[in-house]
């Protein structure tokens, strides 16, 4: 019986020597074209060190547990490598969202209620007021947007429909505009025939977008979107002006994970990561040419 994993076998010099129909029907062309090294961006033993991997497959960016299996002669002579792949994609961002999503629920939600809590016994003084009133709509975001992305992640099949890029990106960029006509924001991207999850496309695309204008303390904030084809689909690039998404951020949601100690702020960039993650894409951060921050999905065709 074939296995459901990818499967491929390569001699001591890296040449594929057998890849069983999982890994053909991820890999493609790549295989016969690249050095299964390159594809996946690890010799051998790194990939035998390593828990968890990333990397491009014919359905876009996957995460996968490896296993590896020296081939050796009877002197002991090592020939070859079997490399098995198992698919954690979605066993990963499962693990991803309960533990940031347990996160919110203990911290930042449990912190608001005690400064709710201690407010409350000067609610007649106007300022401890105020802040009862910002910290409920916090709360009631925080509470808000955990339900949105997890309604969103776990949408059956016959929900999801699909829609082309480039009128996703307008129709984003145009609603994002009239509500904040103070920013200036310009669309350059191609005609494509790039065809995406609408729902989730829309949801990243609103959070980056809203973030690069809503945290730019310019009177009016720049925010330049571009697009261009890949080969396996489309990139999309979200440059502003403003002053940077904060390392820290950015360091938790690479690490794949959070702890009491160190954590997202809120539930924004993990929540446009996964989404990316489900479009089958990547997303990645660097400074933009203007000084702020360049944010690029990158996306398969559905």
């Amino acid at each position: 019986r074939e296995l459901d994993e990818a499967v491929v076998t390569i001699e001591a010099n890296g040449t594929l020597a057998r890849a069983n129909t999982a890994a053909t029907a991820l890999f493609g062309e790549q295989l016969a074209e690249k050095p299964f090294a390159e594809i996946v961006g690890h010799e051998p033993a790194e990939l035998d060190a390593s828990e968890t991997i990333s990397c491009w497959t014919a359905a876009g960016r996957k995460q996968f547990d490896p296993r590896v299996t020296e081939l050796v002669t009877d002197n002991g002579e090592v020939f070859g490598y079997s490399i098995t792949l198992i698919d954690i994609t979605d066993r990963e961002m499962r693990r991803q969202r309960i533990e940031v999503l347990n996160r919110i629920l203990r911290h930042n939600i449990r912190n608001s209620l005690d400064i709710i809590r201690a407010d409350a016994e000067l609610v007649a003084d106007e300022p401890r007021a105020a802040s009862i009133l910002d910290t409920t709509e916090t709360l009631d975001q925080l509470t808000g947007d955990a339900r949105r992305i997890e309604s969103l992640l776990r949408r059956p099949a016959d929900e999801r429909t699909t829609a082309e890029l480039p009128a996703i990106v307008s129709e984003v960029a145009a609603e994002l505009s009239d509500e904040h006509p103070a920013a200036s924001v310009s669309v350059d991207i191609p005609d494509l025939s790039v065809a995406v999850d609408a729902d989730l496309c829309q949801f990243a695309l609103h959070n980056v977008i809203e973030n690069a204008i809503v945290h730019n303390d310019a009177e009016s904030p720049r925010v330049e979107i571009t697009g261009s084809e890949t080969e396996t689909g489309a990139r999309v690039v979200v440059a502003d002006d403003g002053p940077g998404v904060p390392e820290a951020e950015l360091a938790v949601i690479d690490r794949r994970s959070e702890s009491q100690l160190s954590h997202a702020s809120s539930l924004g960039l993990w929540g446009i990561k996964w989404a990316v993650q489900q479009l089958g894409g990547e997303l990645s951060f660097r400074e933009s040419e203007y000084g702020g921050t360049a944010v690029e999905i990158e996306v398969t065709e559905q």
